[in-house]
């Protein structure tokens, strides 16, 4: 008993030496480590259940890989159980709890796992689910944004045929516009001729209103000058009476009488004359303008003594008011 006591001190001294070299190996040695990491190494050491669980979860937590740290942990637990059966101080319910409750633990991580991929596997199925509702919406989502897509084209070639529409009657429009605009063009040409061929014709009529102006000017003169020969007449008839006079003046008055005559109808046509430019030019009745009576017939005709008979006639053929002229 003593000497198996002994033997399983030392054997415990032996692994702690051991794997106190393991660890100055494992932080030194990157080939180690990997040897390590393979849990090639670790089956040539036989743990015990106590006193080295440090020493373990140092060696664990140098493995990165779950897997591996798993089949590590398994290899372990076998391990230490054989140790355990060849110790001969272990009793053997000791180690029938110690290998039952490495079973449960092994169960209870399996059911752990086991668990997880029945989570991951329902989770699969509602993102499955999730996916399906989500493509059927979509297909929905598609077949109205289809349909929308199809009015709004029905709806764009709709418009454009109106625009085409309006775009035709715009171009009848230009076009009877432009025809129109030629015919304002012809037709304001020709206004212009006869507005040039008007204000021509208007020139010619205030260069003859001018000059009938400037008789009426020379009339009012030669009027003035027979004023002055009745005036003589009056004043030979005051102081001459003899018979032979009197006969000569009465010869004179009969001869005065035919001119008298001559010069009313030429007053007449002047008269006529008068309307015919009025009309012509639009002219408006003014008190400055005497229309023109032949001079040379009035110089020629009037005698110089016919007092009582031209002064009457004066006043018979006193001239229409002068005539202002207003050119519209």
């Amino acid at each position: 008993m003593g000497q198996d006591a002994s033997k399983e001190a030392s054997g415990l001294d032996q692994l702690i030496e051991g794997l106190q070299t393991l660890r100055d190996r494992f932080q030194s040695d990157p080939t180690f480590q990997n040897t390590v990491k393979s849990s090639l190494a670790i089956r040539n050491f036989q743990f015990p259940m106590k006193g080295t669980e440090e020493e373990v979860t140092f060696l664990l937590n140098c493995v990165e890989d779950n897997q591996e740290k798993d089949k590590i942990i398994k290899e372990l637990k076998e391990a230490i159980l054989d140790w355990q059966k060849s110790s001969p101080s272990i009793r053997v319910d000791e180690k029938l709890r110690l290998s039952n409750d490495a079973h449960t633990g092994y169960m209870a991580q399996l059911l752990a796992e086991n668990e997880q991929l029945r989570g991951a596997h329902n989770a699969v199925i509602e993102k499955e689910r999730a996916m399906e509702i989500q493509k059927f919406q979509m297909s929905d989502q598609v077949a109205l944004i289809l349909e929308e897509s199809d009015k709004s084209l029905d709806a764009l070639k709709a418009e454009k045929q109106e625009m085409e529409h309006q775009l035709k009657l715009k171009n009848e429009a230009i076009e009877a516009l432009s025809k129109k605009n030629t015919q304002l063009t012809e037709d304001n040409w020709q206004l212009d001729n006869a507005r040039k061929a008007y204000d021509s014709q208007i020139k010619s009529n205030i260069t003859q209103i001018d000059e009938i102006t400037q008789n009426n000017k020379d009339l009012e003169d030669r009027l003035k000058e027979v004023t002055s020969e009745l005036k003589e007449v009056y004043y030979q008839l005051e102081t001459h009476k003899s018979a032979e006079e009197i006969a000569r003046i009465e010869k004179k008055n009969e001869e005065q009488a035919a001119t008298i005559e001559i010069l009313k109808g030429e007053l007449n046509m002047a008269n006529i004359l008068k309307e015919e430019t009025e009309k012509k030019l639009k002219i408006e009745p003014q008190p400055d303008l005497i229309f023109h009576v032949s001079i040379s017939i009035l110089r020629a005709s009037i005698p110089s003594k016919m007092e009582s008979q031209i002064l009457s006639t004066l006043h018979a053929l006193q001239p229409p008011p002068p005539t202002r002229i207003t050119i519209h």
